[in-house]
């Protein structure tokens, strides 16, 4: 039934409601609108829907010009928008990090306010990202946009968690705000506090989740952090690492981004009270474009000890940390001139006396260019080599470079360098002060490639043959790979066989280098190298093996498995074996999702040459659930390198759809 007044401009309807006005839809039993304001009253089986929330209230009186009012026993649904868990600490783990889902949040109140399009108040409410079975769930509400009683509903549905405050304060995206809150676990109380803040846009100052474990060597272990969102596009994290046995570590971490670049940079001090030493990592990255044609970047590894990362980082690490800096100007698209510094720390020793240093070096390059027939292209350099003990100086390097290619069928293509190298040195082991080097390089290829289809699969071949000559010219001392030019006379076949199957491909390379060496006066075979790999739906096989003929042994063999052995479950092994390194150990590794809310990952390595032979071993156990998530590690290290075994077990919570986190 419709009745309307023209007096007041106004309607009042009984029965099946249905207002629609500017985007938003309202239904109920009995409605009163005011046409002219945009004033409602509305009651009975109430449900409001705009483009942010669906909402079923008893009453409502609302403007639907303005989106504002009073909602009495309302449950309010906040519509699925994106959500990433906040990685700023880098405590996630992995089953965690990465992960982008849908969130949307239930809220119910006896008695709410809205603001807002997007704002809502209330004088006490309940705020959970969970869904309760049977009713409250997103494909429920979209059969049936009215639940039933918001009242009765909310009563008789406990969500897994769920704050539960007074005063609360809801920006939509933005935030929740709310007075004496209390966390409850399935409708039980497990934290307390006066003043409550939470992010629902992932950037906002505040708490992040801490990570707690033990450790055998650490001993109880509770990683807080607080998160800074100084600006749209920086922030910075301030972390404490608590470790019961060892003391306590401080970290910042500073990240920012904008039009002319990028950086990321951190500094952790520890003083570790068992060795009773500082400890101190400083590490970061700037990437910045000055103009059009310049740039400049910085990547900075320094620890003061080189069994920093044994002790603290839980992981093997490079043996050399590299820090650079470089400066570089762009000519046209092809031209390029560089200032670079850069400088080495060895971790298989506690001090960096001896490692040559290129403080600093500069260089000019022209990438390849056509020049009638040719391409040419150059490289040069001028570095200074400093460090204290054994030979350094000052180079100078110049090689530029004329290329051709011609063919169809066959491919050719050749390439001939001159190259003048000149130094000055000191402490040199022959008293040199200076010294230099004229020569060249020679380079030809011949490639061809045949391609034939046969029923089941098709197969590639690509045979090739090259030459690679370099004279021998006067003995220089070792500074980098620019000395390693020298006394080559090579030739190398290499055949590359692709064989692609509807759901499989199978790549095989073979290269076996003859060295036809007038230096020594002989020739002979070099270790061939076979290369292979199968990527099928549910396997991968890789394997490469490097052996020699002439001296009738395989040199070195690294190979991986991966087999999908059930449906989102894999099993790896891998194998490594190297005889000049006298390296030979194992690796094993199984990760599942095969249930549903679970996912699971173990990695062991085994070395037939150390004592104990089993090393690492790391367990993961993840629980995922639609609006929260744990996760728990359990790594065992056996003791390296003067740092002690070690055992500890790690646990991380997450309720999904909460970023940051404000106590008082």
């Amino acid at each position: 039934m419709l009745e309307h007044f023209e007096t007041e401009d106004k309607y009042v309807a009984t029965g099946h409601v249905r207002i629609e006005r500017d985007g938003v839809v309202v239904t109920a039993d009995r409605a009163i609108l005011f046409n002219k304001t945009g004033e409602s009253e509305l009651d009975g089986n109430v449900v409001y829907e705009d483009d942010s929330a669906i909402i079923n209230t008893e009453k409502a009186l609302l403007n639907l010009d303005k989106n504002t009012g009073s909602l009495e026993n309302a449950l309010i649904f906040l519509k699925e928008r994106r959500y990433s868990p906040s990685q700023a600490t880098g405590t996630l783990p992995a089953a965690l990090k990465g992960q982008r889902n849908t969130i949307h949040y239930w809220i119910y109140g006896e008695k709410i306010a809205k603001l807002a399009e997007d704002r809502y108040y209330a004088r006490s409410a309940r705020i959970s990202s969970c869904d309760s079975e049977p009713c409250l769930t997103p494909d429920n509400l979209k059969k049936n946009k009215y639940l039933g009683n918001p009242k009765q509903v909310a009563s008789a549905t406990t969500p897994p968690w769920a704050f539960h405050g007074s005063n609360v304060d809801i920006a939509v995206g933005d935030s929740i705000t709310s007075g004496s809150t209390t966390l409850q676990a399935k409708g039980v109380p497990v934290f307390y506090t006066p003043h409550f803040q939470a992010s629902l846009r992932g950037r906002e100052t505040g708490f992040l989740t801490p990570l707690v474990g033990s450790s055998s060597l650490k001993g109880f272990i509770f990683k807080p952090s607080f998160f800074w969102a100084i600006d749209d596009n920086k922030d910075l994290t301030a972390s404490v690492d608590y470790f019961s046995k060892i003391g306590v570590g401080k970290k910042l971490e500073y990240r920012y981004l904008d039009f002319d670049g990028k950086g990321a940079w951190s500094a952790y001090h520890i003083y570790d009270t068992d060795v009773r030493r500082n400890y101190w990592e400083i590490k970061g990255a700037s990437d910045i474009r000055l103009s059009p044609d310049s740039k400049a970047y910085a990547d900075i590894n320094y620890v003061n000890h080189s069994d920093f990362y044994r002790r603290y980082a839980g992981a093997a690490s490079n043996r050399f940390l590299q820090s650079s800096a470089e400066y570089s100007s762009y000519a046209g698209s092809n031209r390029r001139a560089y200032l670079l510094g850069q400088y080495l720390i060895d971790l298989n020793r506690d001090a960096s006396v001896h490692e040559l240093q290129r403080l600093p070096e500069a260089g000019y390059s022209m990438h390849p260019a056509k020049a009638g027939p040719f391409v040419f292209h150059l490289s040069s350099s001028i570095t200074n080599f400093v460090r204290s003990e054994a030979v350094s100086g000052q180079r100078l390097d110049i090689m530029p470079t004329l290329a051709h290619t011609f063919g169809d069928s066959v491919r050719f293509q050749q390439s001939l360098s001159l190259r003048e190298t000149a130094y000055l040195f000191k402490n040199d082991a022959a008293n040199r002060s200076s010294g230099h080097r004229e020569t060249f390089g020679y380079r030809a290829s011949a490639t061809m490639r045949f391609l034939k289809t046969y029923g089941s699969f098709t197969h590639v071949a690509e045979p090739s043959l090259e030459y690679n000559f370099v004279p021998q010219t006067t003995a220089l001392p070792l500074l980098d790979s620019a000395e390693l030019y020298d006394r080559i006379a090579e030739f190398r076949f290499s055949l590359m066989n692709y064989f692609r199957f509807r759901d499989s491909i199978f790549a095989l390379r073979l290269s076996q280098p003859y060295e036809a060496n007038p230096f020594a006066g002989r020739s002979y075979l070099k270790p061939m190298r076979l290369e292979t790999r199968y990527n099928a739906k549910g396997y991968v096989v890789a394997v490469d093996v490097e052996h020699s003929f002439t001296e009738g042994e395989t040199r070195a063999v690294n190979s991986q498995l991966i087999v999908e052995v059930l449906d989102r479950t894999s099993l790896s092994v891998g194998e490594r074996y190297s005889k000049a390194d006298n390296l030979m150990y194992y690796t094993f590794g199984v990760s599942t999702q095969y249930f549903k809310h679970w996912m699971f990952n173990a990695i062991a390595s085994y070395d037939i040459k150390a004592k104990p032979k089993l090393r690492d071993v790391s367990l993961t156990a993840s629980h995922i659930q639609q609006c929260w998530a744990v996760s728990s590690q359990i790594t065992k290290r056996p003791a390296a390198a003067g740092v002690p075994s070690d055992f500890s077990f790690t646990l991380l919570f997450e309720l999904k759809g909460i970023g940051v986190l404000k106590f008082l």
